[in-house]
């Protein structure tokens, strides 16, 4: 997943866009949202859906 490479990079002032799922549990979820909220830099989502049915 990609949480820990978003969440440096936030801390580094730069703003993400993560193409995939960003994360698999609500504690990295919590640590995401926690480090964009203290960046006070964009943490964008472009993720359509996670699942497709057939």
């Amino acid at each position: 997943m990609h949480v820990h490479d978003a969440i440096r990079c936030l801390r580094a002032g730069k703003h993400v866009l993560s193409e995939v799922a960003a994360c698999w549990t609500m504690a990295e979820a919590v640590a995401l949202h926690e480090a964009a909220h203290a960046s006070n830099h964009t943490y964008m989502p472009a993720e359509n859906y996670s699942k497709r049915s057939a």
